[in-house]
């Protein structure tokens, strides 16, 4: 019987990946069923015919997902958002099916004890037919210049500015929307983590405050976009995060 275990579960926030362990309809998973659609993967991956010693590498629906089989089990590795910035070109795929390869058989190895095996890679592409519509050019310039008037009022810790600029429509708060009109967890916990890590940093630099005294309240922040079970609704999540950052950072400069 094939376990997930501790060792899994640290390599998986190692490589910034999902990992998902599949048999006879039964899934072991190292993230919460809620915070990502499982269902979604698993019925596009069990349908395939996947020979063993094969890393099959997939593109569905704008992200990454690489499968590979040990005996009844099927294992699904998924990439997150910040890690699939790949180029899709042939050349581009294979540089990126020898890296992960590594992260796999790595995997292989703590799931069943024994040296993974020399990969055969298959690629494939898996899309929706549905076409999402982006904003056009001079609609993300003004979200981007919103998003930045917020970064300037947190380097100042301008308060009123910062509430003003927190509730306008920013770059940030439209890609986690898209994110959540998907049911794309993953995608929204990585634009927070962004976003936030930026809002802590402007803070930071402009005021001179105590370094590890701001780093205590962003790891605690981020640590729980990260283990939080839902960002939705995104927008009013990423205000109330915003606003706790920016009200932590005052009093540690008072």
């Amino acid at each position: 019987m094939i376990k997930l275990n501790q060792n899994i579960t640290l390599l998986s926030q190692i490589i910034s990946s999902d990992i998902f362990i599949y048999q006879q309809r039964i899934i072991q998973s190292t993230v919460k069923e809620k915070s990502f659609n499982l269902q979604r993967i698993v019925e596009k991956s069990v349908k395939l015919d996947l020979k063993e010693n094969v890393l099959l590498i997939s593109k569905n629906d704008n992200f990454f997902v690489i499968e590979f089989r040990i005996a009844e089990y099927l294992i699904l590795v998924v990439p997150h958002l910040n890690t699939t910035n790949i180029p899709l070109d042939f050349h581009g795929l294979l540089d990126f099916g020898i890296k992960i390869s590594e992260s796999c058989s790595l995997l292989y190895q703590l799931l069943c004890k024994l040296p993974a095996p020399k990969w055969k890679y298959e690629f494939q592409t898996n899309n929706s037919p549905t076409r999402m519509e982006f904003l056009g050019k001079a609609k993300i310039e003004k979200l981007y210049s919103n998003e930045q008037n917020i970064f300037s009022a947190m380097s100042r810790l301008d308060e009123t500015e910062f509430t003003r600029a927190l509730h306008l429509p920013t770059y940030t708060g439209y890609i986690g929307s898209v994110f959540e009109e998907k049911d794309y967890e993953r995608g929204m916990q990585d634009s927070l983590i962004h976003f936030m890590s930026i809002l802590f940093y402007e803070g930071m630099k402009s005021n001179k405050l105590a370094v590890d005294l701001v780093l205590k309240v962003q790891n605690d922040l981020l640590g729980r976009i990260e283990f939080r079970t839902s960002l939705k609704p995104f927008i009013q999540t990423m205000q109330e995060l915003a606003t706790e950052c920016f009200i932590a950072l005052k009093k540690i400069k008072i």
